[in-house]
């Protein structure tokens, strides 16, 4: 029986071992585990409260040094100002002794001068107003202040960006530009007895490409055509281009290319300078001519006109950003002769149908033969452009159309055909607006 209670005794006091030991190891494991837990978490709260007092010193100092700097701004704009109209600054005032007083008959003289000196200071603020103001606009890349007064294609730093831009082996520029904003509403700066200077022979036709980007179409045209016929070339080559670096990357690729005297690359507002260019080109024309007027609608020599892929302003609200408008088509009218083409070319169906709607609206002067929702299925001048090139490779569309210059000749508007063609402009950007309201 001793024996027996003996074993039972060890029996239980191992199975309490047994089971008390896994308990005590579960018990340290999580003890050991929440620890860890609390120490990271103390170590990361201790690190974010570093860092907010750093930060918190960090703005203590800046808020220090800014306002150092505005205590000491004004006294150096008023020892500016006070020195730019001859004024005693107060470290050059003289002693005391060295002052002499006026008598009360001078208080008139001195009130006249004092007037003169605030006015002197209006002046100095209103100078530095208009600095810091086009310091700013430089800043938001619009035109640098120093050369805000010419046009922004005749800025020094065009050729010297673009010239950075070959040596770094980049040519991509900015693909949009806001025709309607100020400094592309001013008329560009050309050369002296232009076309002269720049073309051989100005009896030539022309050929007009509004919108020529770097000017590969153009300069592949006229290489094409002249490589086609005996003597040099039936054409002049025009091409404009609004946006300033791109239009002096095509510049200087003339002569790379070996079209000096034939094609011209000018950039400026179509929609601005167009009527001056053509008009300079028929005058040259004409001057070196035997005759000095023209006679008939068919004596113009402005023969192709190509619109190709022209920015198309998605956005109701830019509608009136494009290039086609009422005044372009009116002006093309004036210098086109009869039978000359006018070739339109987009990737986007919208675009195309818009450029054609504005020459529809002028039956007098242009015809289409094709019917409303028929285009082109072939470029009739036999040389894609570089957007060409890019969409019929990813097999997309592009719509095509041409007009014709009937033998009307032109007249200037009056009055009241002007006012309608305020009205219809108007009009469709109205009903613009009213097709996508959300843009």
């Amino acid at each position: 029986m001793q024996y027996i209670f003996s074993m039972s005794t060890f029996h239980d006091h191992h199975s309490f071992l047994s089971s008390f030991f896994p308990r005590i190891l579960i018990i340290m494991l999580v003890s050991c585990s929440t620890h860890l837990l609390v120490g990271a978490r103390r170590t990361a709260f201790l690190s974010t409260c570093g860092s907010r007092c750093d930060t918190r010193v960090k703005t203590t100092i800046l808020q220090d040094q800014i306002q150092q700097r505005q205590q000491q701004r004004p006294l150096v704009s008023f020892i500016a100002r006070r020195q730019s109209s001859n004024m005693i600054i107060p470290s050059q005032r003289p002693p005391l002794s060295q002052v002499r007083l006026f008598s009360s008959s001078t208080t008139e003289s001195s009130d006249e001068s004092q007037n003169a000196m605030d006015q002197d200071d209006d002046e100095n603020d209103d100078e530095s107003r208009t600095q810091k103001s086009q310091m700013r606009s430089s800043k938001k890349g619009s035109i640098p202040p120093s050369w805000s007064s010419t046009p922004i294609w005749s800025a020094p730093y065009v050729k010297d960006a673009v010239d950075k831009k070959r040596k770094l082996n980049k040519t991509r520029f900015r693909q949009h530009v806001n025709p309607l904003a100020l400094q592309y509403q001013q008329g560009t700066i050309l050369p002296d007895n232009w076309p002269g200077a720049v073309l051989e022979n100005v009896h030539l036709p022309l050929h007009l490409d509004i919108g020529c980007s770097k000017g590969g179409f153009l300069i592949d045209l006229a290489s094409h055509e002249t490589q086609n016929r005996t003597y040099a070339s039936d054409y002049n080559y025009l091409g404009l281009e609004i946006r300033p670096l791109v239009a002096q990357f095509a510049k200087d690729r003339i002569p790379i290319h070996n079209c000096t005297g034939i094609l011209e690359f000018v950039g400026c507002n179509a929609n601005v300078d167009l009527d001056r260019l053509l008009s300079l080109y028929h005058q040259a024309s004409a001057q070196s001519s035997t005759t000095t007027t023209i006679v008939t609608n068919n004596d113009l020599l402005l023969q192709r006109v190509t619109i190709q892929f022209p920015d198309p302003h998605f956005k109701s609200a830019h509608a009136k950003r494009r290039v086609v408008k009422e005044q372009l088509v009116d002006t093309l009218a004036k210098y086109m002769p009869a039978d000359s083409i006018v070739f339109l070319q987009s990737d986007v169906q919208n675009v195309l149908d818009d450029m054609r709607q504005v020459f529809g609206n002028c039956t007098k002067y242009f015809n289409d033969n094709s019917l409303p929702h028929e285009y082109m299925p072939e470029n009739i001048l036999g040389v894609a452009t570089e957007r060409e090139i890019s969409v019929l490779k990813k097999d997309l569309p592009v719509y095509r159309a041409v007009f014709y210059r009937t033998e009307t000749k032109w007249q200037e508007m009056n009055e009241e055909e002007q006012l309608q063609q305020i009205e219809m402009e108007g009009a469709a950007e109205t009903l613009a607006l009213d097709e996508n309201p959300t843009c």
